[in-house]
């Protein structure tokens, strides 16, 4: 920035990387969490047009908006968000041979979970910008590979977010401050956004590695430019690991010279007011007074051998083309004072005790003062102001009657002497009102989301005044290092604040619509995460305050705890021979992923191979067709090298149409835990009899006759049953995915019912 202005004709640019900005939205969301709000979506069912397939969520929670960086732009205007879906399940349904099915099952923690994407122009204000979540535009939800389900459930997404209050589906993303100079008002922000140059999509969380960039009007500014998507604007926030600056603001020299200059000239007469001329072609603006008047005060003066004394007079502030007058330019203002004046001047020689000669005259004043900043001379990058009269303005003051005869080099002293007098006044006024501070307070009061204040690190002032700013509470200087703590169930994480704090407070918090224990937390920061057996789904988040007694400073962070430290998506998933599926797996702690199938069968399991499209997720390809085979089970296993934990999900590959099928039956009077299944005739709907099974050996169990008992400590979130007609004839098995736990899904239990006998 060294080079020149990089303004664009802006007053500021700011830009805000998004790190930053998202963890803010991170810091609001545990707020809003902690007062109540719930995130969670209602039951919803999703068919999926043009198509034979439904899909069901239960039990859905929503994350903060997130930006994302992906189709960054300078040439664009609006920005792309992601909500995380944090919790959850998702049951595809689909007709098969006239039979509903439930064919995947999906289990959605802060691992795994699908992201909802949406495209948004922000809400811009003068006072700030904001997201509202209903506005959202091309909204999907990325849970699977066809466009038309992201379609249809994003649908569903953005129905339910344009149904919330204001208050819910508004979310600040930065708050300029209200001015306390009015030439640092804002009226007028719009948005581009940037990448990080460099970046490539391989590198973990490379969509949302960029910078939102806010170009700001402020009163009596123009607006400018915005840089082309092919142009050398720089990226604006440092790579700077040591001081992590979030926040660099860009305050153009114009704006500068225009807030400490203007707010002092509406400061500089009595009873003044200005007009403003907006800027063109050789200045950035006017101020030209048009009532008002400067009072100079009697005053007295000693020049090589004389004394002289006035009567105080009054300047007026507005004199046709001259007056009182500032004019902006980029490095400098200048201030012009010209207009006639009456004054009783007294002058003899100096230390004489002769009596005073006094005249009346009317003359003319030109004042002129050039206004500027410079950086400071040692490294603080702070800002000097420079006022001062031009060598080159001469015959600052002239007569235009009286003093007659008044000797020529005793005329030129008089009027040597008022246009000292009338300096005076003004740079008294000056000394009073001109302010350079304007750039300081606005970075003092600028507020990101979450409530986070500027830190300036470092400044420059090359053209323009640039500050490289980090992130804090305001008001207070320390916070937690980790601001995004997971954890696994059953161990403990030590939270620390950065710098080091002693004599803190601790206390954990169960969040709105959450179950389970919340885990504990000792006073020196040590969190216990409660066991897996404690918690009610596969994450839970809890609230953990620290404070300080002695300054009465707080700070929050939302902490997540997950019940199985290794993520698989999906958790089964029904395909027809030959065909692909695509696992993918996520660890909570470092190490590399390794992929098999557990006790394969030769000539019946498929096979696995790595998912080249994305790294630590693999490809099942089931089998060629068996003949003699209804359906295959394989289990695929996903193992964390670096702590050894490992998860299992399962493919069943259809190989021939079941000649049974399974039908549940919810009978009135009977417990929850319980569903009553029968077999029936694909042929004749006549119903058969049936050996029954839970291949995966449960969860619950399976009676004789078709009554399956649910387990209620069970976490898992389906069941497979299978049904064997032993026929020499004409044996045949068909199989059901059922939802766990049964009393949550009566409507998708009830849909796979619903068949086409013959």
């Amino acid at each position: 920035m060294s080079e020149g202005t990089r303004t664009y004709e802006w007053d500021a640019i700011i830009a805000l990387s998004g790190d930053g900005v998202n963890l803010g939205l991170q810091q609001q969301y545990a707020r809003r969490l902690s007062e109540g709000e719930s995130w969670r979506l209602p039951d919803a069912v999703v068919p999926v047009p043009g198509t034979h397939v439904t899909h069901y969520f239960h039990d859905v929670q929503v994350g903060p908006p997130c930006f994302t960086f992906a189709q960054a732009g300078l040439d664009r205007s609006d920005t792309s968000l992601r909500l995380p879906v944090l919790g959850g399940v998702g049951f595809r349904v689909a007709n098969v041979a006239g039979i509903q099915e439930i064919t995947r099952v999906a289990a959605f923690d802060p691992l795994n979970g699908p992201q909802l994407r949406m495209d948004m122009q922000l809400a811009s204000q003068t006072s700030g910008v904001g997201l509202d979540l209903a506005q959202g535009e091309d909204v999907v939800l990325d849970f699977s590979p066809a466009p038309a389900e992201q379609r249809a459930a994003g649908d569903v997404f953005k129905a339910w977010l344009q149904g919330q209050d204001s208050a819910r589906r508004s979310w600040p993303v930065a708050r300029l401050p209200e001015a306390d100079n009015p030439f640092m008002t804002c009226r007028q922000i719009s948005l581009r956004t940037q990448a990080r140059p460099g970046q490539t999509q391989a590198l973990p969380h490379a969509d949302r590695d960029g910078a939102l960039l806010l170009f700001a009007r402020m009163e009596h500014g123009i607006a400018g430019g915005y840089p082309g998507q092919d142009s050398d604007f720089r990226y604006l926030i440092p790579d700077d690991e040591q001081q992590h600056c979030a926040v660099t603001t860009l305050l153009s020299s114009h704006l500068l010279h225009r807030a400490a200059l203007g707010e002092a000239m509406s400061q500089l007469a009595d009873d003044v007011e200005f007009e403003y001329q907006p800027a063109d072609s050789s200045h950035q603006g006017r101020m030209i007074a048009r009532q008002g008047h400067l009072q100079v005060p009697a005053s007295a003066w000693h020049n090589n051998g004389q004394e002289f004394e006035c009567d105080a007079f009054t300047l007026q502030a507005a004199d046709g083309a001259g007056g009182l007058r500032a004019e902006f330019n980029r490095t400098v203002a200048v201030q012009t004072l010209r207009a006639p004046c009456t004054v009783t001047i007294r002058h003899r020689p100096e230390g004489s005790s002769e009596d005073w000669q006094s005249s009346t005259g009317t003359f003319n004043v030109h004042i002129e003062y050039e206004f500027y900043l410079s950086e400071e001379p040692d490294e603080s990058a702070g800002m000097l102001g420079n006022l001062f009269a031009p060598l080159r303005h001469v015959g600052e003051t002239s007569r235009v009657a009286g003093l007659e005869n008044t000797d020529p080099v005793v005329l030129a002293k008089v009027e040597g002497f008022l246009a000292y007098v009338v300096k005076q006044a003004l740079l008294g006024r000056f000394a009073r009102t001109l302010n350079i501070a304007a750039s300081q307070r606005f970075i003092d009061t600028f507020q990101t989301a979450g409530g986070q204040a500027l830190q300036p690190v470092r400044r420059a002032l090359p053209h323009d005044h640039a500050a490289f700013n980090a992130l804090g509470t305001a008001g207070q200087d320390w916070q937690f290092v980790e601001q995004q703590p997971r954890v696994a169930a059953g161990e403990s994480l030590l939270l620390q604040t950065e710098p080091p704090r002693s004599g803190l407070s601790w206390r954990v918090d169960t969040l709105a619509g959450s179950n389970g224990d919340p885990g504990t937390i000792d006073q020196q920061g040590l969190y216990q995460a409660p066991v897996a057996e404690a918690m009610a789904g596969p994450a839970s988040q809890a609230l953990v305050t620290a404070s300080e007694p002695s300054s009465g400073a707080t700070s929050t962070v939302l902490l997540t705890v997950f019940r199985q430290p290794l993520a698989i998506d999906p958790l089964i998933q029904v395909c027809s021979f030959g065909e692909r599926v695509s696992f993918s797996g996520l660890g909570l702690q470092d190490g590399d992923l390794t992929w098999s199938l557990v006790n394969p069968v030769p000539g019946e399991s498929g096979s696995l191979e790595p998912d080249q499209a994305s790294a630590g997720a693999c490809v099942y390809q089931a089998g060629a067709q068996l003949a003699d085979r209804n359906h295959v089970i394989d289990e695929v296993q996903v193992l964390n090298a670096g702590t050894g934990h490992a998860r299992s999900a399962w493919v069943l590959v259809r190989h021939q149409l079941p000649l049974i099928f399974i039908e549940p039956e919810a009978i009135p009077g009977d417990a929850a835990d319980q569903l009553q299944l029968y077999a029936y005739s694909a042929s004749t709907g006549n119903s058969v009899d049936a050996v029954w099974s839970l291949p995966l050996q449960g969860p619950g169990s399976i009676d004789e006759n078709g009554l399956y008992h649910a387990d209620p400590t069970a976490s898992e979130a389906f069941v497979l049953v299978v049904a064997t007609r032993d026929s020499a004839s004409n044996p045949s098995q068909a199989y059901l995915i059922l939802p766990l736990p049964l009393q949550h899904f009566p409507a998708l239990i009830d849909s796979l019912s619903r068949r086409t006998r013959p």
